[in-house]
């Protein structure tokens, strides 16, 4: 019996080939090698809202109110004065 593929398997295995893809054309040979997921996402998140900080801080926190990180998206919007 094979599970069901999940909302996150299918958002991981649209992603995937897109992280190999700034891997290879925002990075020197010599730093991809050592690039992790959260680094690559990053950096997909940055180009998608054009470098814009107040558009990529509000991704950040619904990200982390997803997480039910409810005290930590409080502190950070505090900190930022960016709220959502």
């Amino acid at each position: 019996m094979s599970e069901k593929e999940t909302l996150e398997d299918r958002i991981t295995a649209a992603l995937k080939p897109l992280m190999e893809d700034v891997r290879n054309e925002s990075f020197t040979p010599a730093y991809r090698a050592k690039i992790n997921d959260s680094e690559l996402v990053g950096d997909i998140v940055s180009k998608f809202f054009r470098w814009d900080p107040k558009s990529i801080i509000k991704a950040f926190l619904y990200a982390l109110e997803d997480s039910n990180a409810a005290t930590l998206t409080s502190q950070i919007e505090k900190l930022t004065k960016v709220k959502i």
